[in-house]
């Protein structure tokens, strides 16, 4: 069980596809794809859409997608942020839940569930729908190292900014040694098969 983040890009030979075990996760991989493939520069200015449910008229809308993401004044939080709490936001809030039934109906206004083919996915898409940024729920099972990936990149590009490019190096080099020596003293204590 994981979120499978896609991004599908005209400059991409094939989609990149990343997985995470949390929403919170997946929202930092879908940056980071965006941030890797140069595409979060002024994010909020661009021509990034999103297909959103109108729940009163029953029907999809096609906004931009700073629509979805800035709280209170433009600028008010880093990009990166924004980007982040609305995929959070859109993977775990579950629009058709019976508490907004509720809701719509002490206001007397219409009420007609978001299709499941799109409830709790975020999806942004530009150009026609040619690129796509899309996370969403799988059954898919996530491994440790798969799940490690974003955060080491992230180590890194931290590391990047600071000027500590090297002292990460000798970290990371002492820390494969040991990791050898591990898996060297693991083979040397398992039972020969016969």
């Amino acid at each position: 069980m994981a979120y499978r983040v896609t991004l599908k890009l005209n400059t991409l030979s094939e989609p990149s596809i990343c997985r995470s075990s949390s929403s919170e996760d997946a929202a930092k991989i879908a940056w980071q794809l965006l941030v890797d493939n140069n595409c979060s520069d002024d994010i909020f200015d661009s021509c990034w859409k999103m297909k959103t449910w109108d729940t009163m008229d029953g029907a999809y809308e096609t906004d931009d997608i700073s629509d979805h993401m800035v709280r209170g004044l433009r600028g008010s939080h880093p990009d990166d942020v924004e980007f982040k709490h609305s995929v959070v936001d859109k993977l775990t809030r579950d629009t058709n839940n019976s508490n907004s039934r509720l809701i719509y109906a002490d206001a007397n206004f219409p009420f007609t569930p978001e299709p499941e083919e799109t409830n709790m996915i975020f999806e942004m898409t530009r150009y026609g729908a040619k690129e796509k940024l899309r996370v969403e729920w799988t059954e898919e099972k996530v491994s440790v190292v798969e799940e490690f990936i974003p955060v080491l990149k992230g180590v890194v590009s931290k590391a990047k900014g600071a000027g500590e490019l090297q002292a990460l190096t000798t970290l990371l080099t002492t820390t494969l040694a040991d990791i050898e020596q591990c898996d060297k003293q693991s083979k040397k204590k398992r039972p020969l098969q016969a």
